[in-house]
């Protein structure tokens, strides 16, 4: 019984190698398949759309940033090894899928309905591959802005400390050799400043939830870039120079405000000239008069 068993099986191996060597080969092989082996073949292929809706999905929902102010570089840590675990469970999935299509290609092949599965698979592989590449962008977006905030929030006392040296460096004649020298060190750092402020602006064009501590790095930049420009305009000069300068700056700001005052006391002028011209327009209407002067 086995040996008539081995013989049947030879056959039809012997047979298939025959169809498959002819050129209507392919034809007759898919009436021979039973309907079980394309029907395996859709349902492990699906099983494989399956699983990459689900990593497609799990991409989208690995960064979560409700609340900017809480985010800390742990926090952003976190997320990149997340978006690493989904980039080798992506290679892991492309890995056994090749292995599996070059298995089932002429299987695949042979079916219209495969082959349109094998499609959407592929257009579901690419968007989960963009979707992981646009996480790590985001992840990268987290990271320089937190690096950009903790290079210029701390930095008011080391210009605070440059302006007063620079001050002090100013009075000296020949200190002017240490003042340009002080000047071309901080202007490396703010050059730096604008750089880590620059990629600060980037990362939240990238991750928006990032805008409400942006707005307290623009005060700073503003506020240091202030300082920065007072230091670079510091040179030396003689004593009598540096008085005339001052009460030159005290005589602008008395004219400034006494031509404040002058325009306030106009406008207040102008005010009470129109409340009493309506107070007058409604005595006169009070009194039932039609015809009444105008001012």
């Amino acid at each position: 019984m086995l040996v008539q068993c081995k013989d049947v099986m030879l056959r039809a191996l012997l047979a298939g190698i025959f169809l498959l060597s002819s050129e209507a080969g392919w034809a007759q092989v898919d009436v021979l398949l039973p309907d079980s082996s394309s029907n395996a073949v859709t349902l492990r292929v699906q099983q494989f759309i399956d699983d990459l809706k689900t990593l497609e999905k799990d991409c989208h929902d690995v960064i979560m940033v409700k609340d900017a102010s809480q985010l800390q570089e742990s926090q952003v840590s976190a997320y990149e090894w997340r978006i690493k675990s989904m980039d080798e469970k992506l290679q892991t999935f492309n890995s056994c899928w090749n292995t599996y299509f070059l298995a089932q290609q002429y299987e695949i092949a042979a079916h219209d309905d495969l082959m349109e599965r094998v499609a959407q698979l592929d257009v579901l592989k690419q968007a989960v591959t963009d979707s992981i590449a646009a996480r790590k962008n985001d992840c990268a977006a987290l990271r320089d802005f937190l690096a950009s905030e903790a290079f210029i929030m701390p930095l008011d006392t080391t210009y605070k400390r440059l302006y007063s040296r620079a001050s002090k460096l100013s009075l000296i004649a020949k200190a002017a050799p240490m003042l340009e020298k002080l000047k071309a060190s901080e202007q490396m750092t703010f050059a730096d400043v604008s750089a880590h402020y620059t990629k600060a602006k980037e990362a939240v064009g990238l991750m928006p939830v990032l805008a409400p501590r942006m707005a307290a790095l623009d005060e700073k930049y503003i506020s240091l870039k202030a300082m920065s420009e007072k230091i670079q305009a510091m040179a030396y000069k003689p004593f009598i120079q540096r008085i005339k300068d001052y009460l030159l700056g005290f005589a602008a700001v008395a004219i400034l405000l006494l031509f404040f005052n002058l325009l306030v006391s106009r406008l207040m002028a102008v005010k009470k000239a129109y409340k009493s011209m309506k107070q007058y327009k409604n005595l006169l209407k009070t009194n039932e008069q039609e015809n009444y002067p105008t001012i």
